[in-house]
């Protein structure tokens, strides 16, 4: 069984980073692969070994175009600027390198206060569960309290949850129909902007020292590993949201942040099939709706999650530095354009002409966003409204 472990974990690794390296794509469109997984084999552990060593290399290897192209998935869109500013300033890489320390820092975290966790989260889930509406509530009041340009963001607060009760009424698989509102949200708006203004990435500086005091990475690590078990509980609150409120500062320490609470967002999502008997994310519905999860398999997560990560992180700080030694000489104007013909094409073939017109809509107001810079995590409202709407009664 051993041996049919590591097979499974390192073919879903291998799957997690080929899908992490194409901008625009949801983690949670990696679940297609699920049903392909059942034919190769029925055995639970197996199919757990690959769904998570998948997802969490996935998250990885989702990093290298969130810097290049800014066309990530919502989980890590927020960290998109800061990270952005480093790539032109010539220091790409060490943005990659801030975010893995997060990735990493996180999983040890999690490890270190398993113990709490476990015997914590399902009371305080119970005693939030009846309030869970007003704490989204309130959350978002902190995130408008936050914003320069108060009408705008709440008219693109409500012009995007509107777009979520409306969509997902829409003869679409509910697996599928997040891709093309978030590559609309996130990814076309970015890429769209970059042509426009004929955007060049300067010559990177690969050996760059990260500067960031270790004290305020640890600090980073652990309140994004909080914001992180917080995000996995609430539903509808996406890292992106938490981040903001988490990050001790508005910089270089946010990617550490950002990259600790998508980590521990994406472990806690398995976890709480097992502790709440709900699963937070698409991978984890997926793989509760063919197996049952129990207490040796959080273990086995947390093992697969720590090997996965240290394999992903290596091969991407290996390939990054690769392709930022050459992203200068790129013609990074063309590159944008062909990613989009790509994802119009991907669009198309899952999605059909319903998710052609969902990601113009989407792409339009993400444009509008971007141009009253108003923060882009408030369009997570296409989740976070119909859930208030949902634990209201209504």
């Amino acid at each position: 069984m051993f041996l049919e472990i590591l097979i499974f974990l390192l073919f879903g690794l291998s799957i997690g980073l080929l899908v992490g390296f194409i901008p625009g794509i949801h983690p949670n469109t990696i679940i297609l692969f699920i049903p392909l997984l059942v034919v190769l084999t029925t055995e639970p552990i197996l199919i757990l070994t690959f769904v998570v060593s998948m997802a969490v290399s996935n998250i990885i290897a989702d990093i290298i175009p969130s810097l290049i192209f800014g066309a990530s998935d919502s989980e890590s869109s927020v960290g998109i600027h800061p990270a952005q500013m480093l790539l032109m300033e010539g220091r790409g890489y060490e943005a990659i390198k801030l975010s893995i320390i997060g990735c990493i820092g996180s999983i040890l975290f999690l490890i270190a206060f398993l113990p709490l966790i476990i015997i914590a989260l399902p009371s305080v889930y119970e005693f939030i569960r009846p309030f869970i509406a007003y704490i989204l509530i309130l959350l978002l009041g902190i995130m408008f309290y936050k914003e320069e340009n108060i009408i705008a963001s709440i008219l693109c607060f409500i012009a995007a949850g509107a777009i979520g009760i409306l969509t997902f009424s829409l003869p679409i698989d509910s697996a599928l129909i997040l891709f093309p509102i978030f590559a609309g949200f996130f990814a076309f708006p970015s890429m769209l902007i970059k042509i426009r203004n004929d955007t060049k990435i300067p010559m990177q500086i690969i050996n760059y020292k990260d500067e960031v005091p270790f004290s305020i990475k640890i600090k980073a690590v652990f309140m994004g590993t909080i914001g992180g078990i917080f995000s996995g509980v609430l539903p509808g609150i996406g890292s992106g949201e938490i981040a903001g409120i988490a990050t001790i500062e508005k910089n270089k320490s946010y990617l550490i942040t950002l990259g600790s609470i998508v980590t521990a967002n994406l472990i806690l999502s398995f976890a709480t099939i097992f502790l709440i008997n709900k699963a937070r994310s698409g991978v984890a519905i997926a793989t509760s709706e063919l197996m049952t999860i129990g207490f040796n398999e959080i273990l086995l997560i947390i093992s697969i999650s720590v090997i996965s990560i240290a394999v992903s992180a290596a091969i991407v700080l290996y390939l990054s530095k690769k392709m930022l030694n050459k992203i200068s000489e790129v013609n990074y104007n063309l590159m944008n354009k062909i990613i989009l013909v790509f994802l119009i094409v991907l669009i198309y073939l899952f999605t059909g002409l319903y998710g052609l017109f969902i990601v113009s809509i989407c792409t339009c107001l993400g444009i509008v966003v971007i141009e009253k810079h108003v923060k882009r995590g408030l369009l997570m409202a296409v989740l976070i409204l119909p859930t208030i709407i949902f634990f209201l009664g209504f």
